[in-house]
């Protein structure tokens, strides 16, 4: 039987959380469903489920995601778990009003809360990439629901914090400077390689 307690497995993910280093979640999370929640005796909090799967999502590594929420014992696919996966679903639909809205509709507990804000960070820098590489312009309207945001918002978001948007205000378009793509800081922040995770899930974040 594993020598670690339902109580360690919450305090290690509330370590992690807390540090702001998120590069060690996916492993540790991967290394106690292997060392303790393989022992059916051993019972796993929704805590560390939940926080699992934000750890896929904020990844962007929707293929494990999935799996996880099959793995996951049916008495635990409720309230916070249940919640986040249907960011992921949202996400597997390509449907980003539903995803925010997911995220939004959901009165989320303190010691998650960070990792919702790195997840929707990571999003909107994924999608700001993605559409400073796919397109030439785009309308306000269009990166208002990639976003998750207000159109006033979205302006003021972008324009303060990505070099490589110029601000039409006459069309209300938005132009990428494709040469100068801004390096953004969320993966530092987050411990995260969103960018080699970006390469590999493409095919899910795409425009229409």
């Amino acid at each position: 039987m594993s020598s670690q307690s339902g109580k360690t497995v919450d305090s290690k993910i509330t370590e992690i959380i807390e540090s702001g280093d998120l590069s060690t979640l996916i492993p540790e999370c991967e290394n106690i469903e292997l060392e303790y929640c393989s022992d059916r005796d051993n019972k796993v909090s929704s805590y560390f489920y939940a926080s699992f799967l934000f750890g896929y999502l904020i990844n962007n590594d929707l293929d494990n995601c999935r799996f996880l929420w099959k793995r996951i014992p049916k008495e635990i696919k409720k309230a916070e778990v249940a919640a986040v996966w249907k960011i992921g679903q949202a996400l597997w639909q390509r449907d980003y009003t539903e995803t925010y809205n997911a995220v939004k509709n959901f009165q989320w507990s303190q010691a998650l809360k960070p990792l919702v804000d790195a997840f929707l960070t990571n999003l909107r820098n994924r999608n700001l990439n993605l559409i400073a590489k796919a397109y030439n312009s785009v309308s306000v309207s269009d990166l208002s629901v990639m976003l998750g945001m207000g159109e006033e918002e979205v302006i003021q978001h972008v324009m303060s914090d990505y070099v490589d948007f110029h601000y039409d205000q006459q069309t209300k378009y938005f132009t990428p400077n494709k040469n100068i793509l801004k390096t953004n800081e969320t993966t530092k922040s987050t411990g995260l390689d969103t960018i080699s995770s970006l390469a590999k899930k493409t095919l899910f974040l795409e425009l229409n």
